[in-house]
């Protein structure tokens, strides 16, 4: 939203609706030791290893489907047919873990919150020492799973 202010030709970029949404989506995931000490970030050795926990654990998630070879498939536009096929997967009811008795979090749920995890992790400032030991699948997969955005079911 774009608002004028008094006096003023040009306005003010006005966007915090989801400022305190995700705000309390981070807070939510500080653990009571967490909040206890107030971290004010992760060491670059840390951040590689939650980072490296979230590529397995995802991998695992998405153990019955074949991402990669959607992505080998080529094309132009291999890589958002990936994420696409990726997010159907996801979804569907029928995919194994989705269909979980009340009270417990489904594939889906669960690849929501780790790849949210994930896409920040990534962001995080690593130096490039130590993010030379990824291989180039490390980059693959952590761009096709913090792309794909599982959006909550109604």
């Amino acid at each position: 939203m774009n608002r004028t202010f008094r006096g003023k030709e040009d306005g003010l970029l006005v966007a915090y609706a989801p400022l305190a949404d995700n705000l309390q989506k981070a807070l939510s995931e500080y653990t009571q030791q967490d909040r206890e000490r107030k971290p004010l970030g992760r060491s670059a050795e840390e951040a590689v290893a939650l980072t490296e926990t979230l590529l397995a654990t995802l991998g695992e998630l998405l153990s019955g489907f074949d991402w990669k070879a959607v992505l080998r498939g080529g094309g132009k536009r291999a890589f958002l047919h990936a994420v696409h096929k990726t997010v159907e997967y996801v979804r569907d009811p029928a995919t194994p873990g989705n269909q979980v008795p009340d009270g417990e979090e489904s594939l889906a749920a669960r690849y929501r919150k780790l790849s949210g995890q994930l896409a920040r992790a990534w962001a995080e400032d690593v130096p490039s020492s130590v993010e030379l030991r990824w291989r180039p699948s490390d980059h693959q997969a952590a761009s096709t799973f913090s792309s794909c955005r599982v959006a909550p079911t109604g």
